[in-house]
């Protein structure tokens, strides 16, 4: 009987060690932006009905047997602004976070007519599903938290005043703005962990 207590207590204590690990492992994040497209006259045209999803990002080990995890979607007002907000926990490590773009290919779209976007352009005249020929979608990804550094201390519970952008990109030159071509089309974001273009390694 008496060991039967002692096992009893050591698992209860299993049981609550992982509690707390899980628990510690966790992460609640906010992300709030904007995401535009520019165009040849380099106008900012704010990208409207997009749908704009948050993941929570399986690397390395995670990946073989888990896929990232939708947390939430939100799809751009007439500011292209989004906002987006989610919780997940991982036993082994802190998890990280991803936003994804999904753009509904549409020719009468004021916006799409004007971005000068080469990837934007290239994957909705390619893309067409072979059940509905007319219906095409562009999908981006960004590696928000993605840190060069590998400072898992630099993650952050809110990112605001996201800029994420296709087309032309603004360099400051001199104390001036500069708009140049993108070296890299796509989605490109500023205000997180990595700035510019930091996509999935599969894109």
């Amino acid at each position: 009987k008496g060991e039967y207590h002692v096992m009893l207590l050591l698992v209860s204590l299993l049981l609550l060690l992982s509690s707390s690990l899980v628990e510690a492992r966790g992460r609640n994040v906010e992300f709030n932006g904007t995401l535009h497209c520019y165009g040849d006259d380099y106008k900012r045209y704010p990208m409207t009905g997009v749908h704009v999803a948050l993941f929570e990002e399986d690397r390395g080990f995670d990946s073989w047997w888990d896929e990232h995890d939708l947390l939430d979607v939100y799809v751009t007002d007439e500011n292209g602004t989004f906002n987006l907000e989610g919780y997940h926990y991982e036993f082994w490590h802190s998890p990280t976070f991803l936003i994804k773009v999904e753009i509904e290919c549409d020719e009468t779209s004021e916006w799409q007519r004007a971005c000068n976007d080469v990837e934007l352009k290239k994957q909705c005249s390619e893309s067409a599903m072979p059940e509905l020929s007319h219906y095409k979608v562009a999908k981006f990804s960004h590696l928000v938290e993605y840190d060069p550094s590998g400072n898992n201390d630099n993650y952050r519970m809110r990112y605001e005043q996201l800029e994420c952008e296709f087309g032309w990109r603004k360099v400051y030159h001199g104390g001036n703005i500069e708009y140049k071509q993108d070296y890299y089309p796509g989605l490109s974001c500023t205000g997180g962990l990595c700035d510019l273009r930091c996509t999935l390694p599969s894109e």
